[in-house]
């Protein structure tokens, strides 16, 4: 039986997802080489505001765009995929920033960690609702064929944390897409 339009537009408002997968960041910021920019994305927020302003950002049709237009873009998409270098700190930045301000918008936005093996879900459920700390987190995550990012997180080896981190001491819904 068809839904009334009505419920699937609140259904689709509902479930929206803002999916975070690693590949493709040029598609954000039009392929563009950022390392001109050096930005900590374990910086406060000030930094990811100027981080807003700086770097070059292209519409559909080759013209500049402002941060601005585009998150005003990004609100009539049901998915969007970011992606970035695996070591690349502006990348990270610009991701965090992005669901930021996606999730101050959208209070109902979810995220998709393509990094985190899904068979992990519950863990991350657990996370994020405080049933288990972080370290928990992340001794649980290294049984899994993410062994080798999840001892990155334990040295502290990769900003990625950062926005792990930020996404679940927000209480953002997240899904383990791995």
């Amino acid at each position: 039986m068809k839904q009334p339009n009505r419920q699937r537009r609140a259904l689709q408002s509902h479930h929206r997802f803002l999916s975070i997968a690693i590949a493709s960041l040029p598609l954000l910021l039009g392929c563009q080489k950022t390392e001109h920019v050096t930005i900590d994305p374990r910086l406060d927020s000030g930094a990811r505001t100027s981080l807003r302003d700086a770097l070059p950002i292209f519409g559909a049709s080759g013209s500049r765009v402002s941060w601005k237009e585009m998150i005003r873009a990004a609100e009539h998409q049901d998915v969007i995929i970011i992606g970035e270098q695996h070591d690349d700190a502006v990348g990270h930045a610009t991701e965090l920033a992005f669901v930021e301000d996606a999730v101050a918008r959208w209070p109902d936005t979810s995220l998709s960690l393509e990094m985190l093996d899904r068979r992990r879900q519950a863990t991350a459920d657990d996370y994020v609702t405080g049933i288990i700390d972080r370290d928990t987190f992340i001794q649980e995550v290294a049984t899994t064929k993410f062994r080798a990012i999840a001892r990155s997180y334990l040295a502290g080896d990769i900003d990625r944390a950062t926005f792990e981190d930020r996404a679940f001491s927000m209480g953002w819904p997240d899904w383990m897409n791995n």
